[in-house]
């Protein structure tokens, strides 16, 4: 497997791991109430800034969480299994330094959101 390379790799990540969460008994809930038809370029411009350093994204990806957490509290192993999908999704494509990379990232943004929103973590 190759690794990722561009955000053509990222939107295919993305996707993936989108169809995955939408009908995932534990997550859709949160995530059918996103609007992926704006969500998927922001994010994709997310991981692009975040892997290839393009600063194309301008928003607080802290934000949208936060909403999400006054519709249901988020809870520790929401963040656990988005972490888990999201590097099954990398695993199941690219293997190399950038999908390291972006496994380790998404490790650390679910750190961050656990003691930032969970209550009691």
């Amino acid at each position: 497997m190759r690794d990722i390379a561009n955000r053509a790799d990222i939107e295919k990540i993305m996707t993936a791991f989108y169809d995955k969460v939408i009908v995932d008994d534990f997550m859709s809930f949160y995530y059918n109430k996103v609007n992926l038809e704006q969500h998927l370029p922001n994010i994709t411009d997310f991981w692009e800034s975040t892997l290839f350093n393009t600063a194309n994204y301008t928003n607080d990806i802290l934000t949208v969480h936060e909403h999400l957490n006054t519709l249901a509290p988020l809870k520790y192993e929401h963040f656990n299994r988005w972490v888990a999908v999201f590097c099954e999704c990398i695993d199941d494509m690219y293997s190399g330094s950038i999908a390291e990379k972006a496994k380790e990232k998404a490790a650390s943004i679910g750190m961050a959101m656990k003691i930032i929103l969970v209550k009691n973590f």
